[in-house]
This record gives structure tokens, C-alpha cells and sequence, in this order.
């Protein structure tokens, strides 16, 4: 009878380090590690906050204004727009 109770003890035991050691190993391990995605240098460029006012109701002034303005657009809108389809890669 001793002998049949000490098996089922040693059984028992057995169990229940196992049960504990997955358990314990579950809560050790490491997630994985994400990176954060880098982008091209030249995508992170801030564009002007002020654009160039026109000073007088002459044509030609306003046609250098608009001119002007237009390029700034297109310095800021093509980088911007390159940073939005990074982005946009890197979520799908």
C-alpha cells in the first residue's frame, strides 16, 4: 500500500511541476521586437508656413506671387506626397 501511494505521489508531482514550468515559461518569453520604419530623409522635410503675399494689384506682380506660390507647392506636395505612399506601404 506505501509503495502505491508513493507512485501516485511522484505522479502527482510530476504533473504538477510540469504544469508550473509551461506556466512560468509562458510569461518569459519575449514579444516580438517591431522596428519602426524609417523613411527617406528627404520625405521629412517641413513645408513653409508662410507663403508670399501680394503687395500691389499690378498683373505682373501677381503673376510672379502665383508663380512663386506654385513652386512652393510643388517643393512641399511631391515629398509629402512620397512620405504618404511610404506610409501607406508599410501598412499593408
Amino acid at each position: 500500500m506505501t509503495g502505491g501511494l508513493s507512485v501516485r505521489c511522484r505522479k502527482l508531482f510530476i504533473v504538477s511541476v510540469s504544469v508550473l514550468s509551461l506556466t512560468l515559461s509562458g510569461c518569459s518569453t519575449w514579444g516580438l521586437k517591431v522596428e519602426a520604419p524609417t523613411y527617406q530623409e528627404n520625405l521629412l522635410v517641413i513645408c513653409p508656413e508662410t507663403l508670399p503675399m501680394l503687395t500691389d494689384g499690378r498683373a505682373d506682380t501677381l503673376a510672379l506671387v502665383l508663380r512663386e506660390t506654385q513652386s512652393i507647392y510643388f517643393e512641399c506636395a511631391i515629398p509629402h506626397n512620397g512620405l504618404v505612399d511610404a506610409i501607406r506601404e508599410t501598412q499593408e
